[in-house]
């Protein structure tokens, strides 16, 4: 669906929960904008949040065959350069570990703070990476490999515009950016009516 195309969507569902058309004339009034361009300037922010919240299988996940992987001092753990659309772990596995892992332990946890005790770290049946701030990039930290520091599968979500979003996710894009549009203005019950739809249908 075009970008035109998905904001008469949002209006349709703006709508959908208003008793009248009034609210769309209000929001351009208080605003001094179009409707349309209030609706564009949501759109994308909107599509983030679907690329977060939705199930890994309704989305297209991008595979980064390249992944730059550098060995710490310690020689069996390491880090990979995070993509610069990098948006959302899928799956990333290292060649000697036994399962892959599908979700990034957040730097400075109990958790992450163990990885660096050789004793209590991850190792090939369980292992475990961070999502870590490294000379001003993002990297991911592994925990641990034996001898092997390849990547075999690193896949992610990437970021992307609206119009990208999966077609079965588009009607929850809306309904997302209509939830936003009527926050902004002050319609709470609308605003969670429409969101709670979104949900909905991402799951």
């Amino acid at each position: 669906m075009n970008r035109t195309a998905l904001i008469n969507q949002v209006k349709s569902k703006i709508d959908e929960l208003s008793p009248s058309d009034a609210l769309i004339v209000e929001v351009g009034q208080d605003d001094n904008k179009p409707i349309d361009t209030i609706i564009a300037d949501l759109l994308d922010e909107s599509a983030k949040e679907v690329l977060l919240k939705a199930p890994v299988h309704r989305l297209i996940a991008t595979s980064s065959a390249n992944a730059g992987v550098a060995v710490s001092g310690d020689s069996k753990i390491g880090t990979i350069d995070v993509p610069s659309d990098y948006l959302r772990l899928v799956e990333l596995k290292m060649t000697d570990w036994l399962r892959p892992v599908t979700e990034l332990v957040p730097q400075g946890t109990p958790l992450a703070n163990m990885q660096y005790n050789k004793y209590l770290r991850g190792g090939l049946s369980k292992p475990i990476a961070i999502l870590s701030h490294r000379s001003n990039k993002m990297v991911i930290e592994y925990f641990s490999v034996d001898t092997n520091h390849t990547v075999d599968r690193f896949l992610y979500i990437k970021k992307d515009v609206a119009e990208n979003i999966p077609e079965v996710l588009q009607d929850a894009l809306c309904w997302i950016c209509a939830s936003r549009v009527l926050a902004i203005f002050g319609k709470t019950e609308g605003a969670k009516k429409a969101e709670e739809n979104a949900i909905s249908l991402m799951m």
